[in-house]
């Protein structure tokens, strides 16, 4: 997921850009069952900051960390508690802006952490289910 571009991590929230890549590209990775690395655990905390202090998040930023947070769901308590306490902000901020004030990328990494937050209610719903509920 990983692209190059001096604009990757413009924050949304405060303002939006004229990009005009695509973030197209999806993939599907299953959840992991380790803790994640160290540089995962900051990417949580410095979008958490972000929402926090200013109400901001960075388009990149919201993939990457719900990205994560989807995968080391069941794994971590970190993950756990970014997706219970920032995963709605992140969302909100995202659909706060208007179509017409973002560029396309901006737009990509809307879209895409939707499909994500998506992802992580539906795994938790799942899970949830219990085996006795078909």
């Amino acid at each position: 997921m990983a692209q190059g571009g001096s604009n990757m991590n413009q924050e949304l929230g405060s303002g939006g850009g004229n990009d005009t890549e695509s973030t197209d590209e999806i993939i599907e990775d299953p959840p992991i069952s380790a803790p994640p690395p160290p540089g995962v655990i900051i990417l949580w905390n410095d979008v958490a900051s972000g929402i926090d202090r200013s109400q901001t998040v960075a388009g990149k930023s919201a993939v990457d960390s719900l990205d994560h947070a989807s995968r080391h769901l069941y794994a971590s308590t970190e993950a756990r508690r970014f997706v219970e306490n920032h995963m709605k902000p992140v969302i909100s901020i995202l659909l706060g802006k208007q179509p017409s004030e973002i560029g396309q990328m901006e737009n990509g990494y809307v879209e895409e952490s939707l499909r994500l937050a998506v992802t992580i209610v539906a795994m938790d719903l799942e899970a949830k289910k219990g085996p006795d509920t078909n």
